[in-house]
């Protein structure tokens, strides 16, 4: 009987232990993932293979965006990556470019863009249109 209790003891311990974690990163735990806002594009209209300027709002309370990766796709299956610059401090405006394919037809072409900061967290999707002539 006693034998019995000790296991079943051992058994409630290991299910109060397992249940538990740091909750970091999780849904409902603390995040230090930078956060985006108002983005914009330049030259607006553009031509195929130009120099695209991208100019985002961003926090980032740990304040290690700047040399971070801005990951950024069109509505037209393209992939780009940009390294992201004048994103110093915990707020401001971020700074990133990329070369705009020359495949892309004409119309308008939606971005889809988020950064990744340097210890390899992700923001929230932003979104921007681009005439391209």
């Amino acid at each position: 009987m006693k034998k019995n209790i000790f296991f079943i003891g051992l058994f409630v311990i290991m299910l109060t232990i397992s249940g538990c974690d740091s909750g970091g990163g999780g849904p409902t735990g603390p995040t230090n993932a930078p956060i985006l806002s108002n983005p914009t594009v330049r030259p607006n209209p553009a031509n195929p293979g130009a120099t695209l300027i991208f100019e985002i709002g961003f926090v980032d309370v740990p304040g290690d965006l700047n040399g971070g990766t801005a990951v950024i796709t069109d509505n037209q299956g393209n992939n780009y990556t940009g390294l992201v610059s004048n994103a110093e401090g915990t707020s401001g405006v971020l700074v990133t470019s990329i070369w705009l394919s020359t495949l892309v037809r004409s119309g308008e072409l939606l971005f889809t863009i988020y950064v990744v900061d340097l210890a390899g967290n992700s923001s929230q999707p932003v979104y921007v249109t681009l005439l391209v002539s």
